[in-house]
């Protein structure tokens, strides 16, 4: 099994109650931010899946220690 299917597995159900408008069409946004990665030095991840998987999924591993509530807005600034 895939990584990218693993984490999608575990987690899709799990955004979609947490997240109502969360939608799994992030393509846009990592398009974006592979192209910007490539001018400036943003990641050392360089794939569409180390993206979605190391920086999407990653960001809402908040989810599991800290409950969100209606409408919060979360900034995920890094530690690199």
């Amino acid at each position: 099994m895939k990584l990218q299917a693993f984490f999608l597995d575990a987690y899709a159900p799990l955004l979609f109650i947490l997240f109502p408008s969360f939608s799994m069409d992030r393509e846009p946004l990592i398009t974006t931010f592979l192209e910007m990665n490539g001018r400036i030095n943003l990641s050392a991840i360089r794939d569409a899946e180390g993206v979605r998987i190391k920086h999407i999924m990653d960001s809402l591993e908040l989810t599991k220690v800290f409950p969100l509530q209606d409408g919060c807005k979360v900034c995920d600034i890094g530690t690199g």
